[in-house]
């Protein structure tokens, strides 16, 4: 009753990680099944025989040796198919919303996500000689993604954006965060640390885009290096960028950023203080600025609000002469149990290129240039309640991903949030003089006001649809004198109202 099996050949049928399957995941089945068909068989001789000693003699028991030596073939053959089992469990990969594959100290997490908004926006008054407004769907974002770690204590996170038809990046990084250590470094083109509702994944913000004052202060990706400190109850960052990722070696511009966060657990909840600040140096060969803001949705690209000449299409061409800007920002959240409340502030300060000023050889500026720097203002706040009970999640001064209670797969309803928010942009400056879209010598850039409200619904912890509703209060602005043409009012001064509606439909994983 002698059976051998050798450790070697089991083993070395396991594939290693990265390995292609081919046949080697049958086989490997085959030769665990064949294990164990031969334990089985082991077990019951083994039973026969303790059964046949119960009936001998206490002599022949005591020198009966088959027993013995094939519990011992058992316990060898069983520790053979723990190793190729265990082998087995190592190289399978993990799911985490999509499958995670780790071996010899790396790790590759393919990953994407989809987001199609349909929508409405209004044309005030019919004032506005745009095709631009009215109904329309597009594909947010189609993204493909893939993030991991490699020996060392690197990692990496590689998203392209191939919406629109064309290939956009999101987050490419190479950053350096050993095990253990609170310290961190990173690479590439990131988001430069310009506040909570930017830094939050747009997967989880609470409406379909971030506050307005991320589009109007152009507070996108850039190409950089940056250092971070995290402890448990505070983080630091900082950095210094470039330009985005696509342009050519002739970019000048440049930023630096700064964004400290401390997130204790207090009062019975998560609380949020951040502030930030960032330094911005224009490209010096084309030295300005276009402040300006969509109404709260991308499905049209016309802008009531903006720093340019006053116009009757929503399309603002240019904007104020600059050579750079610096922004203030400040951040306060909390959540308690299904309850959650957010608010931000920036504050922007124009470096304005003057009338008559000499640029060195090589520079040059555009749109208008003003006699003061212009300053402007965003404030936002935001209180949203999940109706069926999750938390909204929150890790190290971001939201994330909340975990839902009930969802589709367990045979639930899924999670339904209600969001409510404020949203308040100035950009109207006295700034003196004259010129276009100078209004007794006010820049009219037009304040916008946002009362949004969206219904959030989340099947599973990685779907998600939105119907979000806004009313865009609009006073001045370049389109001021488009859509009231007959007030007596400035045209600082001048208001009217913009409906907008969003549907999203979103996966990721």
């Amino acid at each position: 009753m002698s059976i051998i099996v050798s450790a070697t050949t089991v083993l070395a049928a396991a594939p290693a990680f990265g390995a292609p399957a081919k046949a080697t995941a049958p086989d490997l089945g085959s030769i665990i099944a064949a294990q164990q068909k031969q334990i089985d068989a082991l077990a019951a001789e083994v039973a026969a025989l303790r059964a046949q000693q119960a009936k001998a003699p206490a002599a022949a028991s005591a020198t009966a040796g088959p027993p013995a030596i094939s519990t011992t073939q058992l316990a060898s053959q069983q520790a053979q198919i723990d190793s190729v089992n265990a082998k087995v469990a190592q190289n399978a990969p993990a799911w985490r919303g999509g499958p995670q594959f780790n071996g010899n100290g790396f790790s590759f997490k393919p990953g994407g996500e989809v987001q199609y908004d349909f929508g409405y926006v209004s044309n005030p008054n019919n004032a506005l000689a745009t095709s631009n407004l009215g109904y329309n769907g597009f594909v947010r974002r189609l993204m493909v993604s893939a993030q991991g770690d490699v020996p060392g204590g690197f990692t990496y996170s590689i998203n392209l954006n191939f919406a629109g038809g064309v290939v956009g990046y999101e987050d490419v990084i190479l950053a350096y965060q050993p095990v253990n250590s609170k310290w961190s470094a990173q690479i590439g083109y990131m988001i430069p640390f310009n506040g909570l509702d930017n830094m939050t994944s747009n997967e989880f913000t609470s409406f379909v885009e971030a506050s307005q004052f991320q589009d109007a202060w152009n507070n996108g990706r850039r190409i950089g290096a940056a250092v971070g400190y995290t402890a448990d109850t505070w983080l630091i960052d900082a950095g210094l960028f470039n330009g985005a990722i696509n342009t050519q070696a002739t970019n000048t511009e440049w930023q630096t950023a700064v964004r400290g966060v401390y997130y204790p657990r207090a009062l019975g909840g998560q609380l949020h203080f951040g502030a930030s600040y960032q330094y911005r140096k224009t490209q010096v060969s084309a030295q300005g600025n276009l402040y300006q803001a969509r109404p709260f949705t991308q499905t049209t690209s016309v802008r009531f609000v903006g720093t340019g000449p006053a116009n009757n299409t929503g399309t603002i061409a240019s904007g104020i002469a600059a050579s750079g800007d610096q922004i203030f920002g400040a951040e306060l959240a909390g959540i308690w149990g299904p309850l959650h409340f957010a608010a931000e502030a920036q504050y922007l300060m124009v470096a304005a290129i003057k009338p008559g000023q000499v640029l060195p050889p090589g520079q040059a500026s555009t749109g208008q240039r003003l006699l003061n720097d212009p300053s402007f203002f965003s404030v936002y706040g935001e209180i949203g309640y999940w109706l069926t009970g999750e938390t909204r999640g929150y890790s190290k001064g971001e939201f994330a991903r909340t975990n839902i209670r009930n969802p589709f797969d367990k045979g639930g309803w899924g999670g339904v949030q209600l969001v409510g928010r404020i949203d308040y942009l100035n950009l109207t400056k006295w700034v003196g003089g004259t010129g276009s879209g100078i209004v007794a010598g006010v820049l009219n850039g037009g304040q916008q006001t946002g009362y949004q409200l969206a219904l959030n619904w989340w099947p599973t912890d990685f779907v998600r649809f939105t119907t979000q509703y806004d009313r865009a209060q609009i006073t001045g602005g370049p389109n001021a004198g488009a859509v009231d043409p007959t007030s007596t009012s400035l045209l600082t001064d001048r208001s009217y109202g913009v409906n907008v509606v969003t549907l999203r439909a979103q996966l990721d994983f």
